[in-house]
Protein backbone atom coordinates (compact mmCIF):
# COMPACT_ATOMS: atom_id res chain seq x y z
CA UNK A 1 0.00 0.00 0.00
CA UNK A 2 1.49 3.28 -1.15
CA UNK A 3 -0.46 5.82 1.18
CA UNK A 4 2.18 6.87 2.83
CA UNK A 5 6.56 7.81 1.63
CA UNK A 6 9.68 9.30 2.49
CA UNK A 7 9.20 12.71 1.15
CA UNK A 8 13.18 13.04 2.34
CA UNK A 9 14.60 10.18 -0.09
CA UNK A 10 16.99 10.86 -2.63
CA UNK A 11 15.59 11.85 -6.44
CA UNK A 12 16.87 8.98 -8.38
CA UNK A 13 15.71 6.02 -5.06
CA UNK A 14 12.14 7.39 -5.71
CA UNK A 15 12.34 7.38 -9.56
CA UNK A 16 13.47 3.66 -9.81
CA UNK A 17 10.68 3.04 -6.70
CA UNK A 18 7.98 0.70 -8.84
CA UNK A 19 6.25 -1.24 -6.09
CA UNK A 20 2.94 0.43 -5.38
CA UNK A 21 3.51 3.35 -8.22
CA UNK A 22 1.24 3.31 -11.40
CA UNK A 23 4.00 2.03 -13.60
CA UNK A 24 2.81 -1.77 -12.99
CA UNK A 25 -0.74 -0.48 -13.91
CA UNK A 26 0.43 0.87 -17.15
CA UNK A 27 2.64 -2.47 -17.73
CA UNK A 28 -0.62 -4.11 -17.81
CA UNK A 29 -2.16 -2.49 -20.45
CA UNK A 30 -2.37 -3.52 -23.57
CA UNK A 31 -2.59 -0.54 -25.05
CA UNK A 32 0.59 0.50 -23.67
CA UNK A 33 2.88 -2.37 -25.49
CA UNK A 34 1.02 -1.81 -28.38
CA UNK A 35 1.99 1.54 -29.16
CA UNK A 36 5.64 0.48 -28.11
CA UNK A 37 5.19 -1.76 -30.84
CA UNK A 38 4.34 0.18 -33.48
CA UNK A 39 6.52 3.08 -32.74
CA UNK A 40 9.98 0.28 -32.33
CA UNK A 41 8.72 -1.40 -35.83
CA UNK A 42 8.15 2.32 -37.47
CA UNK A 43 11.53 2.58 -36.28
CA UNK A 44 13.31 -0.56 -37.70
CA UNK A 45 11.48 0.02 -41.10
CA UNK A 46 13.27 3.96 -40.97
CA UNK A 47 15.93 2.38 -40.16
CA UNK A 48 16.36 -0.28 -42.90
CA UNK A 49 14.82 2.33 -45.84
CA UNK A 50 11.37 0.31 -46.12
CA UNK A 51 10.12 3.86 -45.63
CA UNK A 52 10.94 6.51 -48.21
CA UNK A 53 12.96 9.40 -46.90
CA UNK A 54 11.91 11.19 -49.60
CA UNK A 55 8.19 11.33 -49.42
CA UNK A 56 6.49 14.62 -48.49
CA UNK A 57 3.32 12.73 -47.90
CA UNK A 58 4.71 10.58 -45.29
CA UNK A 59 6.50 13.19 -43.18
CA UNK A 60 4.93 14.52 -40.24
CA UNK A 61 7.00 17.31 -37.97
CA UNK A 62 7.24 17.63 -34.57
CA UNK A 63 5.95 21.24 -34.81
CA UNK A 64 2.76 19.92 -36.49
CA UNK A 65 1.88 18.28 -33.32
CA UNK A 66 2.34 21.18 -30.92
CA UNK A 67 -1.38 22.76 -30.91
CA UNK A 68 -2.63 19.10 -29.98
CA UNK A 69 0.06 17.69 -27.57
CA UNK A 70 -0.92 21.47 -25.79
CA UNK A 71 -4.42 20.55 -25.59
CA UNK A 72 -3.58 17.16 -24.53
CA UNK A 73 -1.46 18.06 -21.62
CA UNK A 74 -4.38 20.71 -20.37
CA UNK A 75 -7.15 18.08 -20.31
CA UNK A 76 -5.13 15.79 -18.62
CA UNK A 77 -3.85 18.28 -15.92
CA UNK A 78 -7.31 18.90 -15.86
CA UNK A 79 -8.76 15.55 -15.13
CA UNK A 80 -6.31 15.17 -12.82
CA UNK A 81 -6.61 18.37 -10.86
CA UNK A 82 -10.63 17.58 -10.77
CA UNK A 83 -10.07 14.10 -9.00
CA UNK A 84 -7.78 14.87 -6.50
CA UNK A 85 -9.91 17.51 -5.18
CA UNK A 86 -12.50 14.49 -5.44
CA UNK A 87 -10.01 12.61 -3.60
CA UNK A 88 -9.51 14.80 -0.63
CA UNK A 89 -12.40 15.82 -0.01
CA UNK A 90 -13.75 12.12 0.27
CA UNK A 91 -10.23 12.13 2.53
CA UNK A 92 -12.02 14.66 5.13
CA UNK A 93 -15.31 12.68 4.88
CA UNK A 94 -13.63 9.75 5.87
CA UNK A 95 -11.61 11.07 8.52
CA UNK A 96 -14.30 12.70 9.98
CA UNK A 97 -16.41 9.47 10.24
CA UNK A 98 -13.67 7.94 12.59
CA UNK A 99 -13.31 11.21 14.77
CA UNK A 100 -17.19 11.13 15.46
CA UNK A 101 -16.56 7.58 16.48
CA UNK A 102 -14.01 8.27 18.83
CA UNK A 103 -15.91 11.32 20.11
CA UNK A 104 -19.22 8.59 20.38
CA UNK A 105 -17.01 6.58 22.61
CA UNK A 106 -16.35 9.57 24.82
CA UNK A 107 -19.96 10.67 25.43
CA UNK A 108 -20.82 7.32 26.13
CA UNK A 109 -18.57 7.42 28.75
CA UNK A 110 -20.15 10.48 30.29
CA UNK A 111 -23.52 9.51 30.00
CA UNK A 112 -23.73 5.91 30.85
CA UNK A 113 -22.88 4.29 34.04
CA UNK A 114 -22.80 0.63 32.94
CA UNK A 115 -20.32 -0.70 31.45
CA UNK A 116 -21.61 -3.79 29.60
CA UNK A 117 -23.89 -1.01 28.21
CA UNK A 118 -21.70 0.93 26.71
CA UNK A 119 -19.65 -2.53 25.26
CA UNK A 120 -22.56 -3.36 23.48
CA UNK A 121 -24.05 0.26 22.15
CA UNK A 122 -20.23 1.10 21.08
CA UNK A 123 -20.09 -1.93 18.76
CA UNK A 124 -23.67 -1.29 17.08
CA UNK A 125 -21.74 2.15 15.99
CA UNK A 126 -19.04 0.41 14.95
CA UNK A 127 -20.37 -2.42 13.35
CA UNK A 128 -22.27 0.52 11.30
CA UNK A 129 -19.27 2.19 9.82
CA UNK A 130 -17.78 -1.17 9.37
CA UNK A 131 -21.08 -2.47 6.89
CA UNK A 132 -20.75 0.90 5.22
CA UNK A 133 -17.52 0.58 3.77
CA UNK A 134 -17.84 -2.77 3.30
CA UNK A 135 -20.44 -1.23 1.16
CA UNK A 136 -19.05 1.35 -1.15
CA UNK A 137 -16.28 -2.16 -1.88
CA UNK A 138 -19.18 -3.57 -3.04
CA UNK A 139 -21.36 -0.71 -4.81
CA UNK A 140 -18.35 0.75 -6.27
CA UNK A 141 -15.39 -1.26 -6.62
CA UNK A 142 -16.04 -4.98 -7.32
CA UNK A 143 -19.02 -5.03 -9.99
CA UNK A 144 -18.64 -9.10 -9.99
CA UNK A 145 -20.78 -9.66 -6.41
CA UNK A 146 -24.08 -8.70 -5.63
CA UNK A 147 -25.54 -8.52 -2.33
CA UNK A 148 -27.74 -12.18 -2.73
CA UNK A 149 -23.95 -13.39 -3.28
CA UNK A 150 -22.65 -11.74 0.31
CA UNK A 151 -22.75 -14.61 2.82
CA UNK A 152 -20.48 -12.92 5.49
CA UNK A 153 -20.59 -9.19 6.52
CA UNK A 154 -16.90 -7.84 8.17
CA UNK A 155 -18.77 -7.10 11.45
CA UNK A 156 -15.55 -8.38 13.23
CA UNK A 157 -18.02 -10.42 15.86
CA UNK A 158 -19.86 -7.53 16.89
CA UNK A 159 -23.35 -8.67 15.80
CA UNK A 160 -24.98 -11.84 16.55
CA UNK A 161 -25.54 -14.77 13.93
CA UNK A 162 -29.15 -13.69 14.13
CA UNK A 163 -28.28 -9.89 13.31
CA UNK A 164 -26.12 -10.52 10.83
CA UNK A 165 -28.56 -12.79 9.20
CA UNK A 166 -31.36 -10.17 9.53
CA UNK A 167 -29.62 -7.36 8.32
CA UNK A 168 -28.39 -9.91 5.05
CA UNK A 169 -32.34 -10.15 4.39
CA UNK A 170 -33.10 -6.10 4.82
CA UNK A 171 -33.58 -4.32 1.32
CA UNK A 172 -32.88 -0.77 2.05
CA UNK A 173 -29.28 0.55 4.03
CA UNK A 174 -28.23 -1.96 6.40
CA UNK A 175 -25.51 0.36 7.17
CA UNK A 176 -27.71 3.02 8.68
CA UNK A 177 -30.28 0.10 10.09
CA UNK A 178 -27.23 -0.88 12.52
CA UNK A 179 -26.17 2.71 13.42
CA UNK A 180 -30.17 3.21 14.15
CA UNK A 181 -30.21 -0.01 16.46
CA UNK A 182 -26.82 1.69 18.15
CA UNK A 183 -29.26 4.65 18.91
CA UNK A 184 -32.05 2.58 19.81
CA UNK A 185 -29.87 0.32 22.61
CA UNK A 186 -28.72 4.03 23.84
CA UNK A 187 -31.66 4.93 24.63
CA UNK A 188 -33.03 2.42 26.52
CA UNK A 189 -29.93 2.72 28.54
CA UNK A 190 -30.36 5.93 29.25
CA UNK A 191 -33.82 5.37 30.69
CA UNK A 192 -36.30 8.68 30.35
CA UNK A 193 -34.71 10.34 33.34
CA UNK A 194 -31.50 11.21 31.00
CA UNK A 195 -33.23 11.21 27.96
CA UNK A 196 -32.30 14.68 27.85
CA UNK A 197 -28.76 13.40 26.45
CA UNK A 198 -30.00 11.24 23.28
CA UNK A 199 -30.10 14.67 21.70
CA UNK A 200 -26.00 14.60 22.02
CA UNK A 201 -25.72 11.13 20.30
CA UNK A 202 -28.42 11.45 18.12
CA UNK A 203 -26.47 14.21 16.37
CA UNK A 204 -23.42 12.22 16.06
CA UNK A 205 -24.88 9.19 14.70
CA UNK A 206 -26.56 11.61 12.07
CA UNK A 207 -23.09 13.19 10.97
CA UNK A 208 -22.11 10.29 10.24
CA UNK A 209 -25.17 8.86 8.21
CA UNK A 210 -24.47 12.50 6.67
CA UNK A 211 -21.12 12.02 5.37
CA UNK A 212 -22.05 8.64 4.51
CA UNK A 213 -24.26 10.31 1.84
CA UNK A 214 -22.00 12.70 0.79
CA UNK A 215 -19.62 9.68 0.11
CA UNK A 216 -21.87 8.13 -1.49
CA UNK A 217 -22.87 10.96 -3.77
CA UNK A 218 -19.55 12.11 -4.61
CA UNK A 219 -18.98 8.55 -5.70
CA UNK A 220 -21.76 8.63 -7.78
CA UNK A 221 -20.45 11.90 -9.67
CA UNK A 222 -18.23 11.30 -11.63
CA UNK A 223 -15.89 12.98 -14.74
CA UNK A 224 -19.27 13.48 -17.27
CA UNK A 225 -18.68 10.68 -20.23
CA UNK A 226 -18.44 12.86 -22.78
CA UNK A 227 -15.22 14.77 -20.89
CA UNK A 228 -13.42 11.30 -20.49
CA UNK A 229 -14.42 10.44 -23.98
CA UNK A 230 -12.21 13.37 -25.84
CA UNK A 231 -9.55 12.38 -23.26
CA UNK A 232 -9.34 8.94 -24.31
CA UNK A 233 -9.75 10.17 -28.09
CA UNK A 234 -6.67 12.77 -27.94
CA UNK A 235 -4.74 10.38 -25.95
CA UNK A 236 -4.86 7.72 -28.72
CA UNK A 237 -4.27 10.48 -31.55
CA UNK A 238 -1.68 12.10 -29.86
CA UNK A 239 -0.06 9.03 -29.23
CA UNK A 240 -0.52 6.93 -32.40
CA UNK A 241 1.01 10.23 -34.24
CA UNK A 242 4.12 10.56 -31.68
CA UNK A 243 4.55 6.85 -32.51
CA UNK A 244 5.05 7.76 -36.11
CA UNK A 245 6.93 10.54 -35.80
CA UNK A 246 9.52 9.46 -33.20
CA UNK A 247 10.06 6.61 -35.47
CA UNK A 248 10.76 8.39 -38.13
CA UNK A 249 14.11 9.58 -36.52
CA UNK A 250 18.18 8.69 -37.18
CA UNK A 251 18.34 8.56 -33.65
CA UNK A 252 18.52 5.20 -31.53
CA UNK A 253 17.17 7.30 -28.56
CA UNK A 254 13.54 8.18 -30.41
CA UNK A 255 12.10 4.65 -29.29
CA UNK A 256 13.11 5.12 -25.07
CA UNK A 257 11.51 9.00 -25.43
CA UNK A 258 8.31 7.80 -27.23
CA UNK A 259 8.48 4.57 -24.11
CA UNK A 260 8.82 7.35 -21.57
CA UNK A 261 6.31 10.02 -22.68
CA UNK A 262 3.61 7.10 -23.19
CA UNK A 263 4.37 5.81 -19.92
CA UNK A 264 3.55 9.18 -18.36
CA UNK A 265 0.46 10.41 -20.26
CA UNK A 266 -0.80 6.85 -19.59
CA UNK A 267 0.29 6.88 -15.69
CA UNK A 268 -1.35 10.42 -15.50
CA UNK A 269 -4.75 8.85 -16.68
CA UNK A 270 -4.67 5.87 -14.91
CA UNK A 271 -3.72 7.73 -11.55
CA UNK A 272 -6.72 10.26 -12.28
CA UNK A 273 -9.05 7.50 -12.29
CA UNK A 274 -7.33 5.87 -9.22
CA UNK A 275 -8.11 8.79 -7.16
CA UNK A 276 -11.42 9.06 -8.30
CA UNK A 277 -12.54 6.26 -6.24
CA UNK A 278 -10.30 5.49 -3.69
CA UNK A 279 -12.09 2.58 -1.72
CA UNK A 280 -10.81 -0.40 -3.03
CA UNK A 281 -7.02 -2.17 -3.18
CA UNK A 282 -5.13 0.34 -5.62
CA UNK A 283 -2.31 1.79 -4.03
CA UNK A 284 -3.93 4.98 -3.74
CA UNK A 285 -6.67 4.26 -1.86
CA UNK A 286 -7.51 4.61 1.76
CA UNK A 287 -7.03 1.69 4.52
CA UNK A 288 -10.08 1.90 5.43
CA UNK A 289 -9.52 -1.30 7.50
CA UNK A 290 -6.54 -0.23 9.08
CA UNK A 291 -8.43 3.39 10.08
CA UNK A 292 -11.17 1.40 11.29
CA UNK A 293 -9.25 -1.05 13.70
CA UNK A 294 -7.10 1.78 15.01
CA UNK A 295 -9.98 3.67 15.85
CA UNK A 296 -11.57 0.82 17.49
CA UNK A 297 -8.37 0.30 19.91
CA UNK A 298 -8.67 3.78 20.89
CA UNK A 299 -12.25 3.64 21.47
CA UNK A 300 -11.11 0.15 23.59
CA UNK A 301 -8.42 1.73 25.31
CA UNK A 302 -10.02 4.88 26.01
CA UNK A 303 -13.31 2.96 27.39
CA UNK A 304 -11.97 0.12 28.97
CA UNK A 305 -8.62 1.74 31.19
CA UNK A 306 -9.61 5.54 31.38
CA UNK A 307 -11.24 4.76 34.53
CA UNK A 308 -8.21 3.15 36.41
CA UNK A 309 -6.31 5.70 37.72
CA UNK A 310 -8.84 8.47 39.33
CA UNK A 311 -7.90 11.59 39.29
CA UNK A 312 -7.30 12.83 43.16
CA UNK A 313 -9.05 16.76 43.54
CA UNK A 314 -6.09 18.91 44.86
CA UNK A 315 -7.79 20.75 48.15
CA UNK A 316 -8.72 24.25 47.64
CA UNK A 317 -6.35 26.02 49.02
CA UNK A 318 -4.06 25.40 46.85
CA UNK A 319 -5.79 27.84 44.68
CA UNK A 320 -6.27 30.56 46.81
CA UNK A 321 -3.47 32.80 45.77
CA UNK A 322 -4.06 34.87 42.92
CA UNK A 323 -3.05 33.30 39.02
CA UNK A 324 0.67 34.64 37.89
CA UNK A 325 1.12 35.43 34.13
CA UNK A 326 3.60 33.42 32.32
CA UNK A 327 7.65 34.91 31.76
CA UNK A 328 8.41 35.21 28.42
CA UNK A 329 11.88 35.39 29.18
CA UNK A 330 12.78 32.03 27.75
CA UNK A 331 10.04 32.36 25.09
CA UNK A 332 11.12 35.73 23.01
CA UNK A 333 15.11 37.00 23.25
CA UNK A 334 15.91 40.81 23.67
CA UNK A 335 16.07 41.63 20.17
CA UNK A 336 12.36 40.11 19.40
CA UNK A 337 10.80 41.61 22.28
CA UNK A 338 12.59 45.01 21.05
CA UNK A 339 11.01 44.39 17.50
CA UNK A 340 7.60 43.46 18.77
CA UNK A 341 7.40 46.66 20.89
CA UNK A 342 8.69 48.91 17.58
CA UNK A 343 5.96 47.23 15.53
CA UNK A 344 3.65 48.08 18.64
CA UNK A 345 4.64 51.70 18.41
CA UNK A 346 4.07 52.05 14.82
CA UNK A 347 1.12 50.68 14.94
CA UNK A 348 -1.83 52.50 13.53
CA UNK A 349 -3.70 51.55 16.51
CA UNK A 350 -2.71 53.36 19.50
CA UNK A 351 -5.24 51.73 22.00
CA UNK A 352 -3.20 48.13 20.74
CA UNK A 353 0.14 50.22 21.33
CA UNK A 354 -1.11 51.04 25.07
CA UNK A 355 -1.98 47.73 25.70
CA UNK A 356 0.88 46.23 24.89
CA UNK A 357 2.82 48.59 27.08
CA UNK A 358 0.53 47.80 30.09
CA UNK A 359 0.56 44.46 29.05
CA UNK A 360 4.78 43.89 29.17
CA UNK A 361 4.57 45.97 32.76
CA UNK A 362 2.53 43.88 34.31
CA UNK A 363 4.36 40.92 33.48
CA UNK A 364 7.57 42.97 34.54
CA UNK A 365 6.45 43.93 37.65
CA UNK A 366 4.64 40.27 38.09
CA UNK A 367 8.90 38.59 37.37
CA UNK A 368 9.96 41.31 39.95
CA UNK A 369 7.45 39.86 42.73
CA UNK A 370 7.95 36.59 41.65
CA UNK A 371 12.00 37.13 42.33
CA UNK A 372 11.60 38.88 45.65
CA UNK A 373 9.28 36.43 47.12
CA UNK A 374 12.23 33.86 46.17
CA UNK A 375 14.77 35.78 47.93
CA UNK A 376 12.39 35.57 50.94
CA UNK A 377 11.58 31.78 50.91
CA UNK A 378 15.40 31.60 51.01
CA UNK A 379 16.40 33.83 53.62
Amino acid sequence: MGFHYNADAAMLETALTFGDTIVNACFQRLEFWMLVATNCGIWYCWQAGFIDRQSEVLDLQWDHMKVSAGLLTFFIVFYTNQTFSRYTKLYQLTRSILSLLIELTSEMQLRIYESHARRKSMKYIYAGVSVFFFELVLLFEDDTVAWPEVTHLPTYNFLTEREQQYLMQYPGSKSFLVLHWGLMDIRKQLGRSRERYLKGFEDKVYKIRQNSQDIVDTLNLPMPFPYYHILNVMLTMNLSLWAWTMGCHDSALAPLIFFVSSLIFLGMKELAADLSNPFGTDSVDFPTDLWLCMTYNSSVQFMEHSEEFQLELESDELWGAPLLPLSTADMVDEEARSQLMEDAENSPSRSFHDSALRVTDDISDAETASHEDDDDDSE
